[in-house]
Order: structure tokens, then sequence, then C-alpha cells
């Protein structure tokens, strides 16, 4: 009877085959990979949903939002068998100069995972409705890795997509190296990065990676659905820790929310934490989404979750300030002194809310009320302080939006 483990590679090994266009045999080698003896028909040739055109634009640059893709990724998974245990939702992502390991505790690969993975939908989960970012694909992953191995539950394989080898138009699994040490609900994937840009700059990666390392914002805890702790750790060349940063949603009670962030340096740790008030609320009824390339649900979706999110000061006083809107990924402040997270339609960079899209004017309408929500909630407990003061009245909050009037207007 055929072990798990063995099980698990028969699988690969058959996608592998029918990807690969087998024509001979496969047997091991002596380094515990497996070897396909086949003739592989032109990159041109093969179906068009085996493409890795599809996924890798060959540019080798990383993506601006690199990092936030991954985390987006690693929350739509499963955890139910990490609740069921009692740990909490977590993802780790381990950055070093050549490659980027990423490990979580979601619920592991099952067959169908990985089948649908080979098929090159883009992703082995299907969009949610009203998930911001659901319609993020592997493409950022390809165009920064040359290879990509996966370690989950009894599955061990990877992807490679280097330049200039053989059979690069395909996505075809390779077995290799063992899933020892992986639980049942456990998974690490480890990208190996293209050794220099078409720049010829081998150090423009790595430092693309650390400054999103150091540019990660804590409060995406709270736009995350499932994972409550994020670790990014930074590492240099000869593998020693440069930078460790621990953040966790370490309590959320009614609307409040305590984010708390450990640094870990060559010089010693601290910890802070910071208090939030956090309202949402279902907008309904929006304009469909103007966002190019995108598909299903997501994209033709006329509702959104709007979160408002109010820094607090020590003793539950609004702190007054100038915040990001979110779209998941940071766009531009407009003026507002909360952090405002929604379905908007942005600009190919994610940077700009689109003025002249009506589902981001809709959109202003459904912030309006979630801010009237919000007051009335800080009304009913211990919050201090005038929120009169968070009100939005700025020109250019509303000029950013492409609305006629300040945005206090709206309520």
């Amino acid at each position: 009877m055929a072990t798990i483990t063995e099980s698990a590679e028969e699988v690969v090994l058959d996608i592998t085959k029918r990807h690969a266009y087998v024509g001979g045999s496969a047997e091991r080698n002596g380094v515990g990979r497996w070897s396909i003896i086949h003739d592989r028909p032109p990159a041109q040739s093969l179906p068009a949903g085996h493409s890795v055109h599809r996924l890798s634009r060959n540019t080798h640059e990383i993506d601006p939002h690199f990092l936030l893709q991954l985390l987006k990724k690693a929350d739509e998974n499963k955890f139910s068998r990490a609740i069921h245990a009692g740990d909490d939702p977590f993802v780790s992502f381990d950055v070093h100069p050549d490659r980027v390991v990423t490990e979580c505790n979601e619920d592991g690969f099952s067959t169908g995972d990985i089948i649908a993975l080979c098929a090159m939908s883009g992703s082995t989960k299907r969009p949610v409705d009203r998930s911001i970012g659901a319609h993020i694909g592997l493409s950022p992953v390809f165009d920064a890795a040359w290879k990509i191995h996966f370690q989950t539950s009894s599955f061990s394989f990877a992807f490679e997509n280097k330049r200039g080898t053989p059979g690069s138009g395909t996505l075809t699994p390779i077995l290799g190296g063992s899933s020892e040490g992986i639980s049942g609900y456990f998974t690490r994937m480890t990208l190996f990065l293209h050794e220099n840009s078409d720049t010829g700059d081998p150090t423009r990666l790595q430092d693309a990676l650390s400054r999103q390392v150091a540019d990660l914002q804590h409060t995406c805890l709270l736009f995350l659905k499932n994972i409550k702790e994020i670790q990014v750790s930074l590492y240099d060349e000869a593998g020693l820790l440069v930078d460790c940063k621990i953040h966790r949603l370490e309590s959320l009670v009614g609307h409040i929310a305590t984010l708390e962030t450990a640094s870990i340096e060559p010089q010693g740790a601290k910890v802070e934490s910071r208090h939030y008030h956090v309202t949402r609320h279902l907008a309904t009824g929006l304009a469909t989404s103007n966002k190019g390339g995108m598909t299903g649900d997501s994209a033709s979706s006329s509702e959104s979750e709007v979160v408002l999110t109010f820094p607090l000061t020590e003793d539950s006083g609004p702190v007054v300030e100038p915040q990001h809107v979110f779209n998941f990924f940071p766009a531009k402040q407009y003026g507002f002194t909360f952090i405002i997270h929604a379905d908007f339609d942005t600009n190919a960079g994610e940077q700009d809310v689109i003025t002249v899209s009506c589902r981001n004017v809709g959109l202003l309408g459904a912030i309006a009320s979630t801010f009237v929500k919000a007051v009335l909630q800080m009304c009913g407990h211990s919050t201090e302080g005038d929120t009169r003061a968070l009100l939005p009245v700025q020109s250019y909050a509303a000029e950013g939006f492409g609305i006629a009037g300040p945005p206090v207007a709206y309520l």
C-alpha cells in the first residue's frame, strides 16, 4: 500500500505527465527527484491555459505591492484546523537577498487545489464576494521569481520559469525535496528570485523588497478576514537577521481593536501598542467596477465592505492626523483624518482613486453613512474628545474624489 507521501507524489507526477506531454517514461534519479523522458512540443502549440505568459510579463521586476500581494493571497486560505487547535491564523515572510520564504498555518493544499494551480487559474481560491483585492493573481510572483517551491501537507513540488531555459512556456510541477517538518496544517512557499533585473543591477530586487518590508503597515491587519499575525524578517547575504517586525491583532473588544508591533533588531527589541475604533458597513447598489482585467463576481459586484478606522490615544481620544485611503493597497492621503478601506476603482498603480468613477462617488455616500454610524458608536462608549474634529472639511479631500463641495456635505 502506498504511503501518503507516495500518493501525493503520484498526484503531482500525473499532472506533470499531462502538462508536459510525456511520451516516454518517468523514473526517480539519485537525489529524490523525478526525471521526465519526453518530447515536448513547441511552447506555442500548448493549450492557451498552460501559457506562462498569462502569469509572467518577463519584466523580472518586483511589483510595488509584492508583499501585500502575497499577504492577500495568504488571507484567502482556510484556517479551520488551526482555529480548532486554538491557534491564531498567521503568516510569516523571511526575506533573503535571493529568496522569499513564506509560511502560513492554513489548512494545507488538497489535490483539487494543486490541480487548479497547475491549470493556471492564477489562484487556488475562488474570489469571494466583497473580498477587496480578490482579483490578485500569480503574475507578480512569476515576474519576480524563477522558481516557486511549495511544501504543504504531504505535497512537495515546484514550478520553474527561468529565463532562457527550454520549456519555459509551460507551467508544470516538478517533484523535489521532502515535506518533512511540515505539519498537517502548514504551508511553506519559497520564491527563488531572479538573479538580476533587466537593468543588470543585481541589488535592485533586494532593495525593492527591503523598502516593502519597511513600509508594511500594521493597520492592514484590520482589513484582513482571517490572519491575526504577520511576521516579516529581513536577512543579509550572510544569513544574519537585520530586522524583524511582528504585527499582531492583540484584541478586538466590540469596536475597539488593539494592534501590537514587536520590533526586533540587533540592538534590541521593543513593543508598541496602538488602539483603533473600527466601524464596518456594507455598501450596496454600487456601479460596477472599472478595474481592467477583472472577471467574475469581484469585477461585477455592486457591493463593497466599507471599513473606517479611527486611531485612538491611550486615553481613548481621537488622533486627528491625515490618514491613507486603502483599496487593500495604500492609496494617497486625501485629507481624511481616519483610515478608509473600500473596493474603490483605482488607477493601474493602485495609488489614485479614479475621480470620474460612478462607483467611487457611490462609495463616498456609503463612507458618510459609515462615519455617522461610527460617531454614534463612539458616543456610546468611553471615547474622549470632540468627534467633530474628525470631519473631513478640507477642500482637497473633496477634489480628490471628484465631487463638488466638502465631504461633510454628504453627512
